[in-house]
This record gives C-alpha cells, structure tokens and sequence, in this order.
C-alpha cells in the first residue's frame, strides 16, 4: 500500500481514533499509537483496517497537494 508511493513512514496531520488509542501514523510493518506503542494491522479488525486505509490515502493526497504548491504545481 505505502509501497506503491515510495513511502516507508506517513505521519497523520489528524491522529486516527480506534479503541485501543489514537494512530500518529504508519509504516510498512505497522503503526505508531500517540502513547508510544507500536501495533500491526493484522490485529486490526478489517472495518478499522479499511478506514485506516482510507485515512491513509486521504493523507497522501494532502502530503501531494502541499508539495504540488510548495513547488508551484
């Protein structure tokens, strides 16, 4: 998923809230929850799994938008 856009690490401008904790952002193995534990998807359910993904892709086309502009796009 990150793979496909060359990114290893994303962090979120909004942290992403699920029942265990807020989501700071995501990498390839697993991701970052804002008190310092680290979790992987697989003990995800597939509903947050998939808004996750969603709020992944949301935040790349942010990440895009701002460099499109910083680079006068």
């Amino acid at each position: 998923m990150l793979l496909n856009y060359g990114t290893i690490n994303l962090e979120f401008d909004e942290k992403f809230a699920t029942a265990s904790g807020y989501i700071t952002g995501v990498a390839t193995e697993g991701f970052d929850y804002s008190h310092g534990v680290v979790g992987y998807y697989e003990d995800l359910d597939d509903d947050i799994l998939e808004d996750l993904a969603a709020a992944v892709e949301m935040q790349i086309e942010t990440n895009q938008k701002q460099f499109d502009k910083s680079q006068d796009i």
